[in-house]
């Protein structure tokens, strides 16, 4: 465990809540203003020890939780490969949930019924049943999948080449 003041300490577990700073910062120092909060919680996250604790709890959180990044790929996994048709029966009607594959039920974000009804009390009958069901989205889980495999990259990645290497390639070049 790092070594840091009491207040350190307690922005460290604030942070861990929500990941972010500035409110962290907010709930330790309570007479803090936004704008001072903003400038000391950045102040605090360059911090050696305050980033070693940080991580330390992290790293106690997931083990506490068992979520790790092979969770998370394994649930983007599910969700991108999922087969809408395991939620239907063969006459297109929705199943009822206790039938949905427990790996389809983990990929269904919500699940809508709507009945309709005509007449009043005890002479009230059901006319209509509309049941939708949305799932979480696939291209973004693809993409997500994606970005980890490095198939595609936000950024230019740069080699690391000195100006001498450049000038002595450029000579060459010059010189054929």
């Amino acid at each position: 465990m790092a070594n840091l003041k009491e207040k350190h300490e307690q922005f460290c577990r604030e942070y861990i809540v929500d990941l972010n700073a500035t409110q962290a910062y907010l709930r330790v120092y309570k007479s803090s203003s936004e704008k001072a909060a903003n400038k000391n919680a950045t102040r605090l996250m360059v911090n050696d020890g305050v980033q070693k604790r940080i991580q330390e709890l992290a790293n106690e959180r997931a083990d506490r939780t068992e979520v790790n990044a092979d969770t998370v790929l394994k649930g983007l996994l599910e969700i991108a490969t999922t087969d809408i048709a395991e939620a239907f029966n063969e006459d297109g009607t929705l199943k009822p949930i206790h039938e949905i594959p427990i790996e389809v039920r983990k990929a269904i974000s919500s699940i809508e019924v709507n009945e309709l009804f005509e007449g009043f009390g005890k002479e009230r009958t059901q006319i209509g049943l509309t049941k939708k069901i949305k799932f979480w989205d696939k291209v973004r889980s693809l993409e997500n999948l994606g970005r980890h495999l490095k198939l595609f990259t936000d950024k230019l990645e740069v080699t690391d080449m000195s100006l001498a290497d450049e000038i002595r390639k450029a000579r060459l070049r010059v010189e054929e």
